[in-house]
């Protein structure tokens, strides 16, 4: 049960049994049986002061209200649009900037579960973005998008990108990462060169890029640093998020690649931040630990050569 069946069901409780519910609920909001109609089912979401309006009407209690909306057991969920062309793309990251842009001047921190590379990791340069938003948009469509280039990624999603990537720089980041992090790009990579949807000299490319990415994280892991790195044995989920603020607290879902649910529910995000604390205390801290952050660098840079080579020796062949 979400907050809005709950309120819902608090009127029935309180209603003469002749009066429809629909009838009530235009009555107290103002609205047309219709506009009732559409809130009772769902359709349109219940604003702030229309909640408020109800529980004075009838004196539901605050703290009950408040007690159920902290520890529901259904999440109430945003999510930008789901991904499947590069209009829903273009709306997905303006909207996950906005909504992280609202932290960035407040005491935050953004906890991260690295199975994959993180999101903005592939937003740092403009081969990267193409190639990530390529395979996104052929999991997400493959009818559409089955002969989808590097090319066709147009330069505005490309600043969008870029804009994302900038922010991430500037917020206060913790990422567990395990050895594997790296691994499924280099796959994707190999598959699409495999499938002639991706060329070994664009490969090349993208695989210079995430050199530099990975030589631009080994110097932001140190003290005192905004980028906080664990090295994990493992991670048993998916790359998911949580960001802890003064003001805004959420958690990201991930689902179908790059899509997300977001939730501010309370209990949802005290589990998950207890879920994060415990979690690091089986990793090390690489920003601590510099002999284990150097020896976890050069794993990566090993797997990255090895694909290297390969491509190399395979050039105009």
């Amino acid at each position: 049960m979400d907050i809005q069946d709950w309120i819902f069901g608090k009127i029935v409780e309180k209603i003469p049994t002749a009066k429809k519910l629909a009838v009530v609920v235009s009555e107290v909001l103002d609205l047309s049986l219709n506009n009732a109609y559409k809130r009772i089912r769902g359709d349109v979401k219940l604003s702030a002061e229309e909640l408020i309006k109800i529980l004075l009407a009838y004196d539901i209690p605050l703290d009950e209200f408040s007690a159920f909306s902290n520890n529901q057991s259904r999440l109430s969920a945003i999510r930008p649009p789901y991904i499947e062309d590069t209009q829903s793309l273009t709306v997905y990251l303006k909207e996950t900037y906005r909504m992280l842009n609202l932290s960035l001047n407040m005491d935050h921190r953004l906890y991260y579960s690295a199975r994959d590379l993180p999101l903005f990791c592939y937003f740092f340069s403009d081969n990267l973005i193409r190639f990530k938003h390529l395979v996104w948009l052929r999991g997400a469509n493959y009818d559409e998008h089955s002969e989808l280039r590097l090319k066709d990624i147009s330069i505005h999603i490309v600043r969008q990108s870029r804009n994302l990537f900038e922010l991430y720089r500037q917020m206060t980041v913790l990422e567990l990462w395990t050895d594997r992090t790296m691994s499924n790009v280099l796959n994707q990579m190999n598959s699409l060169v495999g499938e002639g949807i991706l060329s070994k000299e664009e490969a090349l490319l993208i695989l210079q890029d995430l050199i530099d990415l990975l030589e631009l994280l080994r110097q932001d892991c140190v003290k005192d640093s905004r980028h906080t790195m664990y090295k994990m044995p493992y991670l048993n989920m998916s790359n998911n998020a949580l960001l802890i603020s003064e003001h805004l607290n959420s958690v990201f879902l991930s689902f179908a690649g790059i899509n997300y649910l977001r939730t501010s529910n309370a209990s949802m995000v005290k589990d998950l931040q207890k879920a994060f604390q415990q979690q690091i205390l089986s990793g090390i801290c690489m920003n601590e630990h510099i002999p284990t952050r150097d020896a976890y660098f050069r794993v990566q840079e090993t797997e990255l050569d090895h694909f290297k080579k390969k491509w190399l020796s395979s050039v105009g062949s």
